[in-house]
């Protein structure tokens, strides 16, 4: 995995540039992916509205309707997400030069070497989520759409292309191109967008990691003349963390919320076809995504806001009480700074953390039980 870690902004630069379907002449390869992903995406967003039209108005398969709605809501969190970052480009390009000079940064000398080695771990967890995460979400959607394609009894269908009827002479061969073509698309996609927000906010975990083991140093009896310096550097992080988190706040506001609105759809069809076909383990293998994603952004939250309250805990910690009247006067301000709620937020309204996390379960439990209730 470290041999990965040496191309994270590269990772990071190419998740960008498809979250805002930005074509560039950096690297003509994201414009070929970009351009696939965009057909890819077209197609499955109308092929599964024509499944949804179709099974309303004609044939009404329980199944199939929620298996199309399941595209359809997935398609709708990546395209809003996807305009959402296209909307806040500017922010994630200024994420991006911060993340990418942070390891070449150089820090207060009484902080060590710890620094450096925070950062790189940093980086180092971000390169494996980049490359786990997309693994997974591409292999899974391959595995759905060999399920689909040739070990389903029944045949069910997820996509529809338009204006093609079922005795068309090819409907077979139809449904298998759409099926193989779109399913690793949204393998594709899915993830994708999600990293932008993810490798920036590890980065910023990181940066917050540097920032309590600079406030340790003002606990060091044998630093006590350097006191003043360490608390200026470390107001100036503090500082530093406070721009860059409003920075990734704004990007990521309504990013957050579309993927809360399409995990509650996608837990509502997923839940609804397990209730009315217990059988079709496929979607269990399908909540597990949409768990694991939706829980990825929620603990990251959590996180975030539990490591911007330690720093206030251990700034009243250290020994103020030696400070200088004038230091003093800075450490009481970076205290009441610190004491604000430093929280993610989902449109800028709603908190997250893990507490949204089961209440956006429960709302899908519960909807869900009243749609099939009325089936």
């Amino acid at each position: 995995m470290d041999a990965f870690v040496k191309y994270l902004d590269v990772f990071l630069e190419f998740s960008i540039f498809s979250a805002t379907l930005t074509v560039t002449r950096k690297y003509w390869w994201s414009n070929v992916i970009l351009i696939v992903m965009i057909f890819g995406n077209f197609l499955s967003i109308t092929s599964a509205i024509t499944n949804v039209v179709y099974q309303l108005t004609c044939k009404m398969d329980h199944m199939e309707l929620f298996f199309a709605t399941l595209i359809v809501s997935v398609q709708i969190e990546i395209n809003f997400k996807q305009i959402s970052c296209m909307i806040h480009k500017k922010f994630f390009m200024k994420l991006f030069i911060w993340v990418k000079n942070l390891p070449l940064r150089t820090f207060n000398g009484t902080f060590g070497d710890a620094p450096g080695e925070i950062i790189q771990k940093a980086r180092k967890f971000s390169t494996m989520f980049f490359v786990i995460y997309n693994i997974n979400f591409i292999l899974t959607s391959i595995s759905y759409a060999f399920l689909v394609v040739f070990e389903s009894n029944d045949k069910k269908i997820w996509l529809r292309m338009p204006f093609v009827a079922d005795n068309h002479p090819y409907h077979g061969e139809i449904h298998a191109f759409l099926t193989f073509y779109c399913f690793p698309i949204i393998g594709l996609s899915t993830p994708i967008v999600d990293c932008p927000l993810v490798i920036v906010g590890l980065q910023i975990m990181g940066f917050l990691d540097i920032i309590k083991d600079g406030i340790q140093h003002l606990k060091d009896d044998t630093q006590r003349e350097e006191f003043s310096q360490i608390l200026k550097n470390v107001f100036e992080l503090h500082c530093e963390f406070i721009e860059i988190f409003k920075d990734f706040n704004t990007a990521t506001c309504f990013a957050t919320l579309f993927q809360f609105t399409g995990s509650i759809l996608m837990f509502l069809s997923s839940f609804s076809l397990i209730m009315l076909h217990p059988n079709e383990y496929l979607m269990y293998q399908c909540i597990i995504c949409v768990f694991c994603q939706l829980a990825l952004f929620c603990l990251f939250g959590q996180i975030i806001q539990m490591k911007t309250d330690k720093i206030c805990e251990e700034l009243y910690q250290t020994k103020w009480y030696d400070f200088t009247i004038a230091d003093k006067k800075n450490f009481v301000l970076m205290l009441k700074i610190s004491q604000l709620n430093y929280c993610m937020k989902a449109g800028g309204m709603y908190d997250i953390n893990i507490v949204t996390f089961f209440q956006i379960i429960k709302l899908a439990i519960t909807y869900c039980t009243l749609m099939v209730a009325f089936l």
